[in-house]
């Protein structure tokens, strides 16, 4: 069912919105291709919990983590605004996943910029909750 979430956080993501358009569509799961041009958006499921109830739901519960990267040289101003379209995208997100009948996605932490070497980086996390009716 892990898949199921992470197809659920793409879709979101990569259908047309500000988000999308600020980091030109280089959106990706775990890890970029290394010649990927900057700003780029990369995402990881961090944790998924399952929990079963008696009358055959199943409940999901996954941690989503959420890192925009970009050059140094773009300011911090920059990536914050990214953070910020990023943020009123998933925050209080309905999302469809598939074989559940209801799901959503809501913010749990917002980063701030940091630098490394010539990176300039920020990461925040997500909750995306999903259940199944049997």
């Amino acid at each position: 069912m892990t898949v199921e979430l992470m197809k659920a956080i793409y879709t979101k993501l990569t259908t047309t919105n500000a988000f999308k358009t600020a980091v030109g569509s280089r959106i990706f799961a775990v890890q970029a291709p290394s010649e990927t041009a900057f700003p780029v958006c990369i995402y990881n499921l961090e944790e998924v919990n399952t929990q079963r109830f008696f009358d055959g739901r199943v409940q999901q519960r996954g941690i989503i983590a959420i890192g925009i990267f970009d050059k140094s040289d773009s300011g911090a101003d920059s990536i914050v605004d990214k953070e910020k379209l990023l943020f009123a995208l998933l925050d209080e997100a309905s999302v469809s996943v598939t074989d559940h009948d209801r799901g959503f996605i809501r913010g749990m932490t917002r980063g701030t910029p940091s630098i490394e070497g010539e990176l300039l980086q920020l990461e925040s996390t997500f909750e995306i909750v999903s259940t199944s009716s049997t």
